[in-house]
């Protein structure tokens, strides 16, 4: 089959999304189809680029996520650069986002309608038999719902990996507010789609609400699964480590999720070899002052790195750390990279519901700590669980069969049965 996949943040920077749409493009393109990619554009691409037999095209992003692009990138070389970009993207942010509240979930109209013409133009030059839109971002989920009202021929799937009804909205929305909005577009998106794919954190929420269309809806999980290639796995060894390298990889924005449970507990570590390094976007790094205090340089913050440059960070680690979400329908797709590599896995959890917990609490090198236990407690679990996983062995083949809907070939039997 020919194959148009919409989605917002591509590699070579891609997002969490971005990364979970190439590891099924991968698939696809593995399994004999052939596979467009339409996605935002880049400091680092072309409007065009052909990859490993993947014809990929690129529509302009709002000046918010080009401004905060370009800040990654200069902070490096420029710092004080780096950073008044990094704020001035921020504020145009916040009053963009004020603006457009009356029409969430669309943010920018204008982008919109880029994504929307130059799906409709492919799909008008390439006659692709699937169009697969990726939710987040609206932009390309809509552009997806164009391209089939106006090739009703074509077979739509709009793929869920974040929750638009049962997710997050503006914070001045009430959780009413934010699900009625979310209804009014599923409805108008589900009605024309094919098939739906969503999470499966979702589908109690979905059935609820959308139960007029649950003969279209599969529910699958955040396809992170992958086996590493040309990487050693995780190998016990008699050797006594010399330090304990800690990473957490991704984003921690404060409505979304709190890292105080993970500090108040690394605060009473006594421990002078832990070494503990954070890569992704922080709108909260305040809050880690006094563990910077304690830690010193054995604390490090990276705002981007490079998937690849990341995998060798993952490898290098001994342990993973994972901060728990506030949102139940909202599971961290890292925790299923985190297990193909068959890392000890260290995750906070702040709310009864959890999502990402039911998973960790079926991976056997996982510890989860709570935040209504005593720091203390919590930092003792840490030494102690450091201690038992360190010569651990974990069998892949049975990870891999335990977590089946997490792995990129879930979808592929999705398309394979259109």
């Amino acid at each position: 089959m020919k194959i148009l996949f919409i989605l917002g943040a591509y590699k070579p920077r891609a997002s969490a999304n971005g990364l979970c749409s190439s590891n099924i493009i991968e698939c696809l393109k593995n399994e004999g189809h052939s596979v467009t990619v339409l996605a935002n554009h880049s400091l680092d691409c072309t409007d065009y680029t052909l990859e490993d037999g993947v014809a990929i095209y690129r529509v302009r992003q709002r000046i918010y996520i080009r401004l905060r692009e370009y800040s990654e990138v200069i902070s490096k070389s420029k710092p004080l650069a780096g950073r008044v970009a990094a704020c001035l993207a921020n504020i145009i942010n916040k009053l963009k986002l004020i603006l457009s509240a009356p029409f969430w979930p669309i943010i920018s109209y204008r982008t919109n309608k880029r994504f929307s013409k130059k799906a409709k133009e492919l799909q008008k030059c390439n006659d692709y038999d699937v169009v697969v839109s990726v939710y987040t971002p609206i932009e390309a989920l809509l552009a997806g719902y164009e391209v089939k009202k106006e090739f009703p021929q074509v077979k739509f799937i709009p793929y869920f990996l974040d929750s638009l009804s049962g997710g997050y909205g503006p914070r001045l929305f009430s959780e009413k507010r934010i699900m009625e909005r979310g209804l009014k577009i599923e409805k108008k998106i589900y009605e024309v789609a094919d098939a739906i794919v969503l999470m499966k954190s979702s589908e109690e929420h979905q059935k609820k609400y959308n139960c007029q269309y649950v003969s279209k809806m599969k529910f699958l999980d955040i396809p992170m699964f992958v086996k590493p290639k040309n990487i050693e796995l995780r190998c016990p060894t008699e050797d006594k480590l010399k330090c304990c390298k800690m990473l957490f990889v991704g984003s921690i924005a404060r409505s979304i999720r709190s890292p105080k449970t993970l500090i108040d507990a690394l605060m009473c570590i006594k421990r002078e070899d832990i070494i503990c390094e954070f890569v992704g976007n922080i709108d909260c790094i305040d809050d880690f002052a006094p563990l910077k205090e304690k830690m010193g340089n054995r604390l490090v913050f990276t705002t981007f790195m490079h998937h690849d440059k990341l995998v060798e960070k993952i490898v290098d680690a001994d342990v993973l750390i994972n901060i728990g979400n506030r949102l139940t329908t909202m599971v961290p797709s890292k925790i299923f990279e985190y297990m193909s590599y068959l890392k000890p896995i260290i995750s906070t959890y702040d709310i009864e519901n959890e999502p990402s917990a039911i998973y960790l609490s079926a991976y056997p090198a996982s510890l989860l700590i709570s935040g209504s236990a005593a720091a203390e407690d919590n930092a003792l679990m840490i030494m102690e669980f450091i201690q038992r996983v360190e010569k651990m062995e974990i069998d892949y083949d049975e990870i891999e069969e335990r977590f089946y809907l997490n792995t990129p070939k879930a979808f592929d039997e999705v398309i394979d049965s259109l």
